[in-house]
């Protein structure tokens, strides 16, 4: 039976350094796990010190990144409410690399049924919206169901997102949750549940 592990926070909570840290791990005490996905770093701007885009890394291999958004330069910054954040479309503010985003997708295909655990960092907007990684991500979760694969999966989303990615994606319904920022004894129990499903 596959099972699903989310991370979830705010903004700049951690939830893509746990993932780095959490590959690092397994890459220590369980080497034979096979592990595919992406994740997807913040690019900041070092004169602004703000974010301007996201980049890429597949894995297994964290070596590469690949450029996923910019920030649009030549639309004015607005401050927006809450809701209204929560509702507009990210390629009003950014511009997406959709050759990469097609990359990735192809990169992740072929992995299908040879895959312990997938991961997929930073699910949002765009997901919610079959847009982005939606595709991929789709195509994935139907095929290793189809195969009766025991593969597990690990997304990192915002907590207000959560909800929609569950109904908008095909996820096993067995699910753990880690809400950042966590205690250092949340991360131990979280790393630990996730450990033995491998």
């Amino acid at each position: 039976m596959s099972n699903l592990f989310i991370l979830t926070g705010s903004l700049n909570s951690g939830k893509t350094s746990y993932v780095q840290s959490l590959f690092q791990n397994l890459k220590i005490h369980k080497p034979h796990i096979r592990i595919s996905g992406f994740t997807q770093k913040g690019v900041l701007d070092p004169q602004e010190e703000m974010k301007i885009g996201y980049d890429l890394v597949l894995l297994p291999n964290f070596q590469k990144q690949y450029k996923l958004a910019r920030l649009r330069t030549n639309e004015p910054q607005q401050v927006l409410s809450k809701e209204k954040r929560l509702v507009r479309n990210p390629r009003h503010r950014f511009n997406f690399d959709d050759a990469n985003l097609k990359m990735v997708k192809d990169y992740m295909l072929p992995r299908i049924g040879k895959t312990d655990l997938w991961v997929f960092d930073e699910l949002g907007k765009l997901e919610i919206l079959k847009d982005g990684h939606y595709e991929a991500v789709h195509q994935i979760l139907e095929q290793e169901k189809k195969t009766n694969s025991n593969c597990s999966f690990l997304f990192a989303s915002r907590e207000e997102f959560i909800e929609k990615i569950l109904c908008t994606l095909p996820f096993p319904n067995n699910f753990q949750k880690l809400q950042f920022p966590c205690l250092g004894s949340d991360y131990v129990k979280f790393q630990k549940s996730l450990f033995s499903n491998l």
